[in-house]
């Protein structure tokens, strides 16, 4: 939770194992957690990303999207929901960084697969002005990729 006055130490030692688990995601070798010690908190219940279920919402929200759409180009200006397009915009940011080893991009594998199962383009050349819109390029695409998703 945000800051615990009941329990400062518990807090400190709360967000120590989230960010150790962070770096263990990333390969980083200053992280102090193992294999071990991330089962055992994920037996015992422990939230070690807190981040996971806001951004698994967002990307649920995306899959239902391309459903309805038949495409995942969402952009910032879609009416429909304008805070899906910020969050796929961020998620394109995020996906080149990776590709480029940039660890500082708090993308996991595991969000990248995800993204890679349902034909997330990360380079769109018409963004900025784009609205949402039933008509797409690759509407069949998608719908295939979907269907294997499902």
């Amino acid at each position: 939770p945000p800051k615990f006055p009941q329990n400062p130490k518990l807090y400190n030692w709360v967000n120590n194992q989230r960010r150790n688990y962070k770096q263990f995601q990333r390969g980083d070798l200053s992280s102090s957690m193992t294999k071990q010690q991330i089962q055992l908190l994920n037996e015992g219940g422990f939230k070690l990303d807190s981040s996971a279920q806001p951004w698994n919402k967002m990307y649920d929200e995306l899959v239902s999207y391309a459903k309805e759409f038949g495409h995942i180009r969402v952009f910032p200006k879609c009416p429909k929901n304008p805070s899906l397009g910020n969050w796929v915009q961020r998620q394109r940011s995020r996906y080149k960084q990776f590709q480029k080893g940039n660890s500082s991009s708090n993308m996991t594998e595991n969000q990248v697969q995800l993204l890679n199962e349902i034909g997330f383009e990360c380079d769109l050349p018409h963004e900025p002005n784009e609205k949402c819109s039933k008509e797409s390029p690759d509407k069949g695409n998608i719908q295939n990729i979907l269907v294997a998703y499902i």
